[in-house]
């Protein structure tokens, strides 16, 4: 190889090195947290989250019932009796920003500040 070429390998090794410190970054408890629950356009519930905080929360409207579960820093629908599941199959959301959307039952939830 020539050295310029070794250049560019290692300055595209170090860039990807940095880029991975940046997103694997822990989470900055810091800022106020919450979990919100909305419901056809509307809020449901408003939940303080952080690491610590444990709820169970059953959603029952009209267009369908689910179960949410808020437990080690993360959040997750758990059951729906929606017909495709979606939201079930979710990731559990654990950072700012993160949803879970169960289209049928116009439900969403989602982690903001």
């Amino acid at each position: 190889m020539k050295k310029k070429e070794i250049i560019i390998i290692l300055l595209i090794a170090l860039i990807a090195f940095i880029a991975i410190l940046i997103t694997n970054q822990k989470k900055d408890y810091s800022a106020e947290q919450y979990v919100v629950i909305t419901i056809d356009k509307e809020m449901y519930k408003k939940i303080p989250f952080d690491v610590d905080t444990y709820e169970e929360i059953a959603v029952h409207t009209d267009l369908g019932n689910n179960t949410i579960i808020i437990n080690n820093g993360s959040v997750d629908v758990v059951d729906a009796d929606c017909p495709d599941f979606v939201c079930v199959n979710t990731k559990p959301a654990a950072q700012v920003g993160d949803m879970i959307v169960c289209l049928p039952h116009r439900l969403i939830v989602e982690i903001s500040e």
